[in-house]
């Protein structure tokens, strides 16, 4: 469920050094670095781009990117990453293969990473990546950028991404800790009490 629908938020707010674009060229910008899913064997451990607010499955119309005086996206971020227990099975049945395969007491550095990489494969077969998702909602008439989240791996992503993506660089304005604290907390308020009317409810 979307964070937007479940109450009091926590976020941090930008300003953009250029205003924004029209909708069609932002849904334009949007498909160009949409999210793009990963699959077990990808190379990438990790996928980041934009989806719908709505419809974090969505990247190619964007539908609901446009409400009001606002703009909506969603950065998503999809990564695999295998803990060390979870991994541990997998790699101690490689290397007991590999020993008695080669009738070796010892396996080679080199080797060793290769059959950690084999391991980690096995994993991601039998796992699906971890997502998150943080929803974006930039306010058209103030040109003020509102991410719904304070992970400061999320931060690093989104700016890195809305930059990419826009060619326009933000600047961290404050931090807020509940959607009351805005100086128009009425106004974000009702954008997302609409939202939630749009998406069908909580």
């Amino acid at each position: 469920m979307s964070k937007l629908r479940s109450g009091r938020v926590s976020f941090m707010t930008f300003i953009p050094e250029k205003q924004p674009p029209d909708v069609t060229k932002l849904r334009k910008l949007l498909r160009e670095h949409r999210f793009l899913p990963l699959a077990p064997e990808d190379v990438r451990d990790e996928s980041i781009g934009w989806v719908d607010p709505l419809l974090s499955f969505e990247t190619e119309e964007f539908p609901n990117c446009y409400f009001r005086d606002y703009y909506l996206f969603s950065l998503r971020i999809d990564r695999y990453g295998a803990g060390g227990s979870q991994l541990r099975p997998f790699l101690e049945e490689a290397e007991f293969r590999f020993k008695e395969e080669h009738k070796v007491e010892r396996i080679p550095g080199h080797q060793k990473k290769e059959l950690r990489e084999m391991a980690a494969r096995r994993v991601r077969v039998k796992t699906l990546p971890r997502t998150v998702i943080a929803e974006v909602a930039w306010n058209l008439g103030e040109n003020r950028i509102y991410l719904f989240s304070q992970s400061s791996g999320v931060v690093s992503r989104f700016l890195d991404a809305f930059e990419k993506t826009f060619a326009i660089s933000v600047a961290p304005s404050l931090i807020v800790d509940a959607v009351d604290e805005l100086d128009k907390p009425e106004e974000l308020n009702s954008i997302i009490g609409e939202l939630w009317d749009l998406g069908g409810g909580a």
